[in-house]
This record gives C-alpha cells, structure tokens and sequence, in this order.
C-alpha cells in the first residue's frame, strides 16, 4: 500500500509540472505574439502616412455590394397569380407579334439614315447644278462605252502626255464588240432571264408552301 501511494504522489507530481510547464510556454509565444503584432502594426503606420490620401479617397468612391435574393423558380415564365383562371385577357400572342413586328430603331440607326438621306439630297443637287452648267452627270467627265465582250460600262476620261494615235497603250484599248460575239450576248441575256424567273418560281411555290402549313401567315404579294 505505501509503495502504491508513493507512485500516485510521484505521477501526480509530474502531471502538475508539465502544467506547468504549458502554460509557461503558452504564455510566453503570446508575449511573442504580442509583440510582432505590436512591431507590424507601428511599421504598418509609418508606411500608410505616405499612401494615406489615396487610400481614404478609393475607399470613399467604392460603393456597398448589394445583391438580390436568389429565387430557383419558374415564376418568370408563368402570368400574375391574379390573372390565374380568367376567361378574358388583354392581350393574346397574336397580338404581341403584331405589335412587334415593327423593330425599335437605335438611336444611332436613327442618326445613320439621316446621314444617308441627307447625303444622297447633296448628291442630288450637286448632279442637277453640274448637268446645267456643263452637261455631265458624273462629276468626273467620261461615256458610256461598248468593251470586247458586248458589255456597256462608264469610262472616265483621263489626261495624257502624248495624244491618243501616238499612245500605243491606248490604241490597245478597243472600244466595241465583234460581230461573231453577238449571238453570245443574246445568250447570256436568256440565261439571266431564266436565272430570274427560276428564282421567281421557288420563291413563289415556297410562298405557297408556307401558306398551307401556316394559314394565318401574311404572305407578302407575289
């Protein structure tokens, strides 16, 4: 029994001594602690006199971060709960796309055609003074002209340093269509008018395709 008793003061004895020692060592890295925060924080104010102005200023213009509730539901695609189970209401699908079928225009669409039409105004007065004063419609003098191939174009008139018999390259130039390439023109005039009315034609029957499946569908006049 002694030898029992004396175990228990000696292990009783070491746990109060590591205590102790614990709470000694906490003790002093708190001081440590202490003391680096106390060190950080008097270097932190010497270096923040220098950006102090600044800093208060960015802080003053930020603003507050405010944000919505967020709601996972499908609310948005469905009527007011008001309107629930009315027989009448005020406005039909039909009637919105009817509604909007005109597009809003942006502003600066807006400011685009303006430009335009007042441009092509000028233009137009410009054309009308250059025909009374020198009978020209393009401001630059030039013809209508006939190439190799049976195709009319504007040709600009241009200076030269020689005149047009001693100009060998201008002499190159020739100003009019074969006989042999006349049948080919009027080919290529009925190929561009079969073209055409082949185009007509699809447009047409897809017009009238349309029509069947959507019978509400305003077709535009063919």
């Amino acid at each position: 029994m002694a030898a029992s008793s004396t175990v228990g003061r000696v292990l009783s004895f070491c746990k109060q001594f590591q205590n102790s020692l614990r709470i000694s060592s906490a003790r002093n890295s708190q001081q440590c602690t202490s003391t680096v925060i106390r060190n950080q924080a008097d270097l932190y104010r010497e270096s923040s006199t220098h950006f102090a102005l600044p800093f208060t200023s960015s802080v003053s213009q930020c603003r507050t971060l405010h944000t919505t509730v967020s709601r996972r539901g499908l609310g948005d695609f469905f009527d007011l709960p008001e309107n629930w189970g009315e027989t009448t209401v005020k406005g039909t699908m039909d009637c919105k796309t009817t509604q909007n079928e005109e597009q809003r225009r942006s502003p600066q669409t807006l400011v685009e055609r303006s430009m335009f039409r007042l441009e092509t105004v000028v233009k137009e007065r410009e054309t009308a003074l250059r025909l009374l004063q020198t009978g020209q419609e393009k401001g630059r003098p030039g013809d209508w002209r006939r190439n190799i191939f049976g195709y009319v174009y504007w040709y600009r008139f241009k200076e030269y340093a020689i005149p047009w018999y001693m100009n060998k390259r201008y002499k190159r130039k020739k100003f009019y269509t074969p006989k042999f390439v006349e049948p080919y023109i009027r080919l290529r005039i009925e190929k561009y008018i079969r073209g055409r009315v082949r185009r007509a034609s699809l447009e047409r029957r897809k017009q009238l395709k349309l029509k069947e499946k959507f019978p509400h569908m305003k077709a535009p006049a063919l």
